[in-house]
């Protein structure tokens, strides 16, 4: 290829571009198993003292690169295994498996996905609480069982004179406790026949005391976390508990409970017999 020139007579040279540096991608791939060859989903490979780092799909197939010459020291983490370090000279393929667990002090839950409570279909929140999840919060009292098993119920105990040694007043969305309505299979339940007059949150109200309803004979209950007073009147503007009885005929059920503190005192008991 020759000059040429142009009619300034400046000399025009053809620009040869040439890829003088070629970067490549330094690449290795393989699969990350448990002690009987299943694959990992999601463990983590990193190339330790950067930040190149991938994930595992669902076999446990990895597939790393990175513009960092060999070696590579990768890190491997994993939910429940010691995590795993092994030197990278060359490309290749890397099968390797974790086998070391790790043995943990303790399990805290933070979450569940289980089966939940609150019928969200409808147009307002109900939680609907079996007898069996009642009983399993290991309280004797009806008002206790609700208290410990509806964040929204609170039924607290004073220890004070008064009326409140007869009964345990409750509340609903921290609301007054007379403006609780308590229905037994949708019909309204009597209320307590003492106001209170002591220094409490039920001070001067008529409520109704929900530990004089046998909690044997509660087949679920059904918490209306929502004001209802427009269909029940003003002692409904915190919400509704309506109580479902048994309908079973021809079985019984017998039940005795005891608990006492570790100290000794506190003790309380439960003998209970419905048919």
């Amino acid at each position: 290829m020759h000059p040429q020139k142009n009619k300034q007579g400046f000399i025009l040279i053809p620009l040869l571009f040439i890829n003088l540096f070629a970067f490549g991608q330094n690449k290795i791939n393989g699969s990350v198993t448990d002690a009987n060859g299943n694959g990992l989903e999601k463990a983590i490979l990193q190339i330790k003292g950067t930040a190149i780092s991938m994930i595992t799909d669902a076999m446990g197939r990895y597939t790393l690169s990175s513009e960092t010459n060999f070696p590579w020291t990768v890190v491997v983490n994993y939910a429940g295994y010691m995590a795993y370090e092994f030197s990278v000279s060359r490309e290749g393929l890397y099968n390797f498996s974790l086998t070391d667990y790790i043995s943990l002090g303790g399990v805290t839950i933070v979450g569940t996905r289980g089966k939940p409570r609150t019928d969200v279909n409808r147009p307002v929140p109900v939680d609907i609480l079996s007898a069996k999840e009642l009983q399993n919060t290991g309280q004797i009292e009806l008002g206790q069982q609700l208290q410990f098993a509806s964040p929204s119920y609170n039924s607290a105990k004073y220890g004070i004179n008064g009326s409140l040694v007869y009964a345990d007043y409750a509340t609903l969305r921290g609301l007054g406790p007379d403006q609780l309505l308590v229905l037994i299979n949708g019909k309204r339940r009597h209320q307590f026949s003492i106001p209170h007059i002591g220094f409490s949150v039920a001070r001067g109200m008529v409520v109704t005391d929900m530990n004089t309803i046998p909690a044997l004979a509660i087949e679920r209950s059904e918490i209306l976390r929502d004001g209802a007073a427009s269909q029940y009147g003003s002692d409904a503007i915190a919400g509704i508990v309506n109580l479902r009885l048994k309908e079973t005929v021809g079985q019984g059920m017998a039940k005795t409970q005891i608990g006492t503190t570790n100290k000794g005192d506190g003790t309380n008991f439960l003998v209970g017999l419905n048919y």
